[in-house]
């Protein structure tokens, strides 16, 4: 078994070895036209499609950072070639074809959820262990619901959690059940394997989902990369049909969550910001405090890729 460092980091790691940082406040408006990094929750949905995609995809303007480091170290362990310039990440698919081995995932919640299902409709063998504070994280409602769908999943030292083991020898289909109280991750881990069953998936969902717009998400990148997902209009059904991936070139969407950060800059300072490559038809939740800030008196430019804040004179 590799032996892993459960407190490793990532050198895409944020101010990684910056011993001291200082800021000062500005002394003038601030104005500035900027692009933010692509959104993470996309980034790994994305690497993980064209993985199992057969031919080559390129993804612009992805995220880099510790979740989507170990999500890519992952998949090049299963002998997924992958090549990073910058924030544009090419990768070639092998078609649902993974070598088998000892996987680490460190924190990446993301990948700890939608890896396994892929996985496990493969054929091989994976260890996958994850970090000291992953390994804190449930797993069980996916792993039991992968399971029912005829994925060969074990725990390891402890029930419930990571570190896993799976012997891929493909899913089965069928229907399972679902709550939607839990965590969208799960859902989304679910639905990412479903092609690749033998039959149709169909999971009914109880209680509604929180954080349906991350559902969303999921179901609009599987589009991209070919497969489409019918869902009832309250998402208490979402059906699956087995379809293959197809490699794509897509452009990874900005990040709401890290925009918003420069919109409130904006805002606070009386100062115009304008970011590029972002649409207010994000699925993203975090889309949402525009209205906020428009309710604080702040004006609004928005065009069909980028979205400006002005704040209000005081």
């Amino acid at each position: 078994m590799v032996q892993f460092d459960s407190q490793a980091r990532s050198p895409w790691t944020p101010l990684a070895g910056v011993e001291r940082l200082r800021l000062t406040p500005s002394q003038k408006r601030i104005n500035a036209t900027l692009e933010v990094p692509g959104s993470k929750s996309a980034t790994n949905r994305a690497l993980l499609l064209a993985a199992v995609a057969s031919g080559t995809s390129t993804l612009r303007n992805a995220l880099k950072s510790d979740d989507t480091y170990w999500c890519i170290e992952a998949l090049k362990k299963t002998g997924v070639e992958i090549a990073v310039d910058g924030s544009n990440v090419t990768v070639y698919g092998r078609g649902g074809v993974f070598h088998s081995g000892s996987l680490y995932i460190g924190s990446a919640g993301t990948a700890g959820r939608f890896l396994p299902g892929m996985l496990a409709a493969a054929t091989g063998n994976w260890h996958v262990e994850a970090s000291h504070s992953m390994n804190k994280r449930p797993i069980a409602p996916l792993v039991k619901t992968l399971q029912a769908l005829g994925a060969g999943i074990q725990y390891g030292d402890r029930r419930g959690h990571y570190p896993l083991s799976i012997s891929g020898e493909g899913l089965n289909g069928g229907k399972v059940n679902m709550s939607g109280q839990l965590s969208s991750q799960f859902i989304s881990g679910c639905l990412l394997a479903a092609p690749l069953a033998k039959e149709p998936v169909s999971i009914t969902v109880k209680g509604g989902i929180v954080q349906q717009a991350y559902v969303r998400i999921t179901i609009d990148l599987m589009a991209a990369f070919g497969v489409e997902v019918k869902a009832a209009p309250d998402w208490s059904l979402l059906e699956v049909n087995p379809s293959p991936y197809v490699a794509n070139d897509i452009a990874i969407e900005a990040d709401a969550s890290t925009a918003c950060y420069f919109l409130a800059l904006a805002a606070i300072t009386a100062g115009k910001i304008r970011i590029r490559h972002f649409s207010t038809k994000t699925s993203q939740p975090d889309i949402l405090f525009v209205s906020i800030l428009k309710r604080m008196g702040c004006n609004f430019e928005i065009g069909p890729s980028f979205v400006e804040v002005e704040g209000p004179l005081v």
